[in-house]
């Protein structure tokens, strides 16, 4: 009887394991029914995770530097927090922080940033000074308009439009 119970053992033990082998999750991704799931709030950019407190996401087809972007909304905090995930070369996964400047109304606002997301041949640089949103439940549409640093002129040298999903 022992033996019996211990190769029972033996056999749970082994199929346990192999459950666990069959689901091999990356840092921001659950097990669930030998699957990988992305947690809630989070998304992977190149194979970059970003985790944040709601966060959207959404690919960029029309911006010759960035193909895909997050950003992540917290207007629970006083400050109204915002920030922006993009690849940024060389330096990978990028946080691009967004101050307010002007709000529209509860869910429409213009942010910007100085902060480089776009480096071009020739040493330019492209920041995203001007970033017009309009938050939904499920959605934010977004305008986003490059200036290039040490540019003078005050002309936008690109621009993009994107819908970022939940």
């Amino acid at each position: 009887m022992k033996n019996i119970l211990f190769f029972l053992g033996i056999l749970l033990f082994i199929s346990c394991n192999k459950k666990d082998a069959e689901c091999n999750c990356r840092s921001l991704e659950d097990c669930v029914d030998e699957k990988c799931v992305l947690q809630a709030n989070s998304y992977y950019i190149n194979n970059q995770g970003v985790k944040g407190t709601n966060l959207y996401h959404g690919v960029m087809s029309s911006n010759v530097c960035i193909d895909s972007i997050a950003f992540d909304i917290n207007l629970a905090d006083p400050n109204h927090l915002f920030a922006l995930y993009a690849n940024v070369q060389p330096l990978g996964l990028y946080q691009i922080p967004l101050e307010v400047g002007l709000k529209i109304s509860d869910n429409e606002y213009v942010l910007g940033s100085g902060t480089t997301i776009c480096r071009q041949p020739g040493g330019k640089e492209w920041y995203p000074s001007y970033v017009h949103c309009k938050i939904s439940p499920d959605s934010v549409v977004m305008t986003i308009k490059f200036l290039e640093w040490f540019d003078t002129s005050g002309e936008y040298v690109d621009s993009c439009k994107v819908t970022l999903v939940k």
